[in-house]
């Protein structure tokens, strides 16, 4: 089953900064021309809008243990050694019952 980001166009409703409740329209489309034709619902009619595109990449895309693996984040050997030694004091501890 596809997810609703995917089947086309999706309506959003929340709340900006100030409070308000706004909605977005989110739709993905591929690109054949240099040209993008929106149909909106009619109560946007005369109202001043606000048109964001960005680049979509599908989530079809899996990247591999390995890669996800060697692109995270390295610890420097005091930094792991700074780990180790709050983990032997946490584990001194003694819980006591109240």
């Amino acid at each position: 089953m596809k997810s609703p980001a995917y089947s086309g166009n999706m309506k959003v409703t929340g709340l900006d900064w100030r409070g308000n409740t706004m909605q977005a329209i989110k739709e993905h489309r591929k690109v054949k021309s240099r040209k993008i034709s929106i149909n909106l619902p009619a109560e946007v009619e005369g109202k001043e809008m606000e048109i964001l595109i960005f680049p979509f990449e599908s989530k079809k895309k899996k990247r591999s243990l390995q890669s996800l693996l060697l692109s995270g984040r390295t610890f420097s050997s005091g930094e792991i050694a700074s780990v180790k030694k709050v983990i032997e004091r946490s584990n001194k501890w003694k819980i006591r019952q109240y």
